[in-house]
């Protein structure tokens, strides 16, 4: 990994909170693997909306928001690690930029006057998924990792955000309140088979696949309104597995590479703090960053498991990495507004 000096990112969904909105974005797609036969739709825009299962409904006609001034120049095929992330550094709206490892060759991939956040890397790189309020409501949007071809996959008068890829590249989870509250649901890439997997009175949020597929971890405050990190089965919701029970809300979760281990935000000391623990029970707590005066949040994890990247904010907000023991800390951007990692790949995924 070139990344030298220290930073490191990971491909994690986002939150909501003011917080997380003044900050930047940088989130890595955890659990996407290299697989360079996948295929996108980027030239329709079809969405099921569920009941408490998947069902089929009409959309509208497609939305194609491809700006032909976009900036193309590619990053450094050398390095190995490239960040997706978005940012309000140029005229004050947010919008996404992707760049190597190491804060160079930053290129702004869109350039729309509504906000553009959350952005995540399909696992071959390629495509990005995010939401963004282009169009008014926010609903999310696939696009070519030049910015090019994009599509919109969702299309109703609710909330849509935090999109994620599945490890296989074939499903997209996120964030809806069309049902009332915000409730976790997954999707095909083109927006079709929408199925709700959670089901709960209180808000569930930040869903992140583990590595094979199998399992979302989320961020939910149904048990106690405290924002717990839970793990359900990917396919169905089932499988509930609350993994932290504390009062200190948690948000922003990368998984390693191997799916062990769990990175996360919590809201502790009066700032927000990185933590690691065990995916499979919440054991073997681990405190990584340990500031009390700047706001850590937006882990994201680098494909080969050796660097975590992040935001940290104090007035403005900029991508740091460190190895995943937490030593080598490097500052990748050096910005008076905010960065936020959304993914991160190790050539390709949200990290790159």
């Amino acid at each position: 990994m070139t990344l030298h000096n220290g930073a490191k990112p990971n491909c994690l969904a986002q939150s909501v909170s003011m917080v997380a909105m003044y900050l930047g974005l940088l989130a890595v797609c955890a659990g996407c693997n290299d697989s360079s036969s996948l295929s996108y739709a980027t030239d329709g825009d079809t969405e099921e909306s569920p009941d408490s299962e998947s069902e089929d409904v009409e959309d509208t006609e497609p939305q194609d928001n491809t700006d032909s001034s976009i900036d193309t120049t590619p990053v450094d095929p050398a390095l190995r690690d490239i960040i997706v992330f978005h940012s309000n550094r140029d005229r004050g709206d947010w919008e996404i930029y992707i760049g190597n490892g190491d804060g160079s060759f930053v290129t702004r991939v869109t350039h729309e006057p509504g906000e553009d956040l959350n952005p995540c890397f399909s696992p071959d790189g390629e495509y990005i998924v995010f939401d963004s309020t282009r169009d008014y409501y926010r609903e999310i949007y696939i696009m070519r990792r030049d910015g090019t071809q994009v599509s919109r996959l969702t299309n109703n008068y609710s909330l849509d955000e935090q999109p994620v890829f599945s490890p296989d590249g074939t499903q997209i989870a996120f964030v809806s309140n069309r049902d009332g509250n915000k409730e976790i649901y997954t999707m095909n890439t083109d927006g079709t088979s929408v199925t709700r997997l959670t089901n709960d009175h209180r808000n569930d949020e930040f869903p992140i696949f583990s590595p094979d597929g199998s399992l979302i971890f989320f961020v939910s405050t149904r048990d106690n309104g405290w924002g717990e990190i839970y793990s359900m089965s990917s396919k169905n919701g089932s499988q509930l597995t609350r993994l932290t029970n504390n009062q200190n809300h948690e948000q922003h979760l990368t998984l390693s590479p191997d799916g062990s281990r769990v990175v996360f935000s919590s809201h502790v000391d009066g700032t927000w703090e990185l933590f690691a623990m065990d995916a499979s029970n919440g054991a073997s707590l681990n405190r990584l960053t340990n500031s009390k005066q700047m706001h850590e949040q937006w882990p994201s994890w680098s494909p080969d498991g050796g660097i975590i990247f992040y935001s940290a904010c104090w007035g403005e907000c900029n991508i740091y990495s460190f190895n995943s023991d937490g030593t080598a800390l490097s500052q990748i951007t050096h910005e008076t507004r905010s960065e936020h990692p959304s993914s991160a790949s190790g050539r390709p995924v949200g990290v790159y």
